[in-house]
């Protein structure tokens, strides 16, 4: 019993993997998603080797993506269930935030929600709610890009390290180690 609590629980040598197993949930959410993933990746993984990766009716979805750039222990269905979370996790972070700063940019500017309403409703009654119903709604796409525009994800973005010195064309010279960024929001705030 205690050599299968010590398996599970992990090596001792790292203390912050063994504090994240005893006291998250992150490896049962693991083990969750992956039984919901499992069939699907193995289906997939299945065929891939039947057919070769250009099977006819192979999706053209995230788990395709991965399969063709996954090689050896990438291809395992634990490897795979993790790349999918973390584009998931990716994925909702990323529009969550940009809910939120839309949110925020409306609460800040009340004189804007009539028009929109009005906009939404129209379009709504007309069209019905869909993809394409969407792209009529010009009010308010205008209205969310420039709440993307200005509010942003930070001051910088773009952050990426040097691999090599590099030399821009105008003799800026960035050492190789450093890291660099645009400057987001003063380009979006420039006057």
């Amino acid at each position: 019993r205690k050599s299968t609590y010590i398996k599970e629980v992990g090596n001792f040598k790292d203390p912050k993997r063994l504090a994240g197993r005893l006291f998250t949930n992150v490896e049962r959410q693991i083990q969750r998603a992956m039984r919901h993933l499992r069939p699907i990746i193995e289906d997939r993984l299945e065929k891939d080797a039947q057919y070769g990766k250009k099977w006819s009716g192979r999706p053209n979805d995230a788990l395709s993506w991965l399969l063709n750039l996954a090689e050896g222990k990438q291809r395992t269905v634990r490897d795979l269930t993790l790349r999918i979370l973390s584009l998931n996790f990716a994925a909702i972070h990323t529009t969550s935030m940009a809910f939120t700063q839309i949110l925020f940019d409306l609460a800040a500017n009340p004189s804007f929600v009539p028009d929109l309403r009005r906009e939404v409703e129209a379009v709504i009654l007309d069209e019905g709610f869909s993809k394409i119903s969407l792209h009529k709604m010009v009010k308010l796409d205008s209205f969310i890009k420039e709440s993307q525009r200005l509010g942003g994800n930070g001051a910088v973005t773009m952050t990426r390290k040097v691999l090599k010195d590099f030399t821009f064309s105008d003799g800026t010279m960035v050492p190789k180690g450093n890291t660099i960024a645009v400057a987001n929001y003063s380009m979006h705030h420039d006057k």
